[in-house]
């Protein structure tokens, strides 16, 4: 109809007329300060992107402004995930914190699930601990905290280390 026409015309005028580029918008989340939660999740067995994570377990708690995940764990990859993260909606923009502690994960088929590369193995441990105000890309400059990484048993696959080193010891 002709009235359909035109009313695709003017969402399509409004759309280029609006700054596609704009930065995302730092969400107020204080309207949350009242709300309280004590949740628990289970589960058994999920997948999220081409990856089986076992014995899934999620404890949320929250009050007065201040909500905990702790701990989020599973099993990965032949190893285990345990995370904890904490979020103070108290204020405008939110604080947050997240800790991740990995031990013993596959890095191979995780590499394969995530990022389809093919290049690394080997058994891997992780410990990070974060924290930063806001939560939009933007907050990235507040980021702060530390991690390890470490790989046992590595390869690199298609990368000759022991003939690289014959080569400039020659």
């Amino acid at each position: 109809s002709q009235t359909g026409l035109s009313g695709l015309s003017i969402i399509s005028e409004a759309i280029a007329a609006a700054d596609v580029k704009s930065e995302a918008v730092e969400p107020d989340l204080r309207f949350l300060k009242s709300w309280g939660t004590a949740s628990q999740l289970k589960v058994k067995t999920l997948f999220i992107r081409g990856m089986e994570m076992g014995d899934f377990s999620a404890t949320i708690n929250g009050a007065n402004g201040y909500f905990n995940l702790s701990p989020l764990s599973f099993k990965l990859s032949g190893g285990t995930v345990t995370e904890k993260a904490a979020l103070d909606v108290n204020a405008y923009p939110a604080k947050w914190s997240e800790s991740v502690h990995m031990s013993h994960v596959q890095a191979g088929p995780l590499l394969r699930a995530l990022a389809d590369v093919d290049m690394l193995d080997g058994s891997m441990d992780m410990d990070s601990k974060f924290h930063a105000i806001g939560l939009t890309p933007a907050a990235v400059s507040t980021l702060n905290g530390r991690g390890t990484v470490l790989f046992r048993d590595g390869k690199l696959k298609g990368f000759d280390i022991a003939g690289a080193i014959r080569k400039y010891t020659n």
